[in-house]
């Protein structure tokens, strides 16, 4: 009877240290993870209205208060097209980099006619640089677009940015918030005014071919300005972490409870 109850007290407790070892294990064996963004900001390649586009490089502040994501430094893309009244059919950029500066199969394309335009105050900082520089569509209030060769089915972070100014065009009744747009993206709906600090956070998901589409479009009718994107999403590094010193710790506490406990009950 003592030898069948010593049994079952040591096979208790071996079964308790070996689900801790095997907690202790995924704890070794678990991949770090990274956040891997790309910044976006649209703008003219060329002085529109005596204007010089603004090359933004940096942390958008608003972006960082929204997701710490996008707090870090980051190398920017500046995506560039022919300054109003100039438009181009169907731009399309490929070979984004990411806020490390390393070349991707990530790009983003447009189908309509996109044409490119900045406001004043011409600002090398802040959330400015981004936000006076913009794309806008032409002849119609729609275009389509689609942000290609991201990871399948992953979840990310999309922060959109609008002007910083709320006034329509020359000619139209002034203080009305109308430049900012709509956009359709994997189904979700996200609209983003204009005006100081009115840039959209979104999170979404990426298709099963790694895209995010959806149509730009102008609701209340006007040039539908778009400063620029960034997004975000975490993806595993490469290898295993390397394992904290308190887990290790915690490996070798195991280990040794399973050896006394097997001296005890011999």
């Amino acid at each position: 009877m003592t030898t069948s109850n010593s049994a079952g007290k040591w096979a208790a407790r071996t079964a308790s240290t070996l689900i801790f070892m095997a907690a202790a294990l995924a704890a070794l064996s678990a991949p770090a993870q990274a956040d891997i963004i790309y910044s976006v900001n649209f703008g003219p390649n060329a002085p529109f209205a005596g204007r010089a586009p603004v090359s933004f490089t940096g942390v958008e502040s608003q972006a960082a208060a929204a997701d710490s994501a996008f707090a870090a430094s980051h190398i920017w893309n500046n995506l560039t097209d022919a300054p109003d009244p100039t438009f181009t059919t169907n731009p399309s950029f490929s070979g984004l980099v990411d806020s490390t500066g390393a070349a991707s199969g990530v790009g983003i394309s447009f189908t309509g006619s996109i044409g490119a335009a900045n406001d004043v105050p011409i600002d090398s900082s802040g959330s400015n640089a981004v936000e006076n520089e913009y794309f806008l569509i032409g002849g119609t209030d729609t275009a389509s677009y689609a942000i290609t060769g991201l990871p399948a089915n992953t979840r990310v972070a999309l922060y959109l940015y609008a002007p910083n100014f709320t006034l329509y065009d020359s000619g139209y009744p002034t203080n009305k918030p109308s430049r900012g747009y709509q956009l359709t993206a994997n189904g979700s709906v996200i609209s983003v005014a204009s005006g100081p600090n009115d840039n959209a956070l979104a999170f979404l998901t990426t298709d099963a071919s790694g895209d995010i589409s959806g149509v730009w479009s102008t609701p209340l009718g006007n040039e539908g300005d778009f400063s620029g994107f960034q997004l975000a999403y975490s993806t595993p590094t490469s290898g295993s972490a390397v394992p904290e010193p308190a887990t290790l710790a915690l490996f070798a506490v195991s280990l040794t409870g399973l050896g006394l406990l097997r001296r005890r009950c011999r």
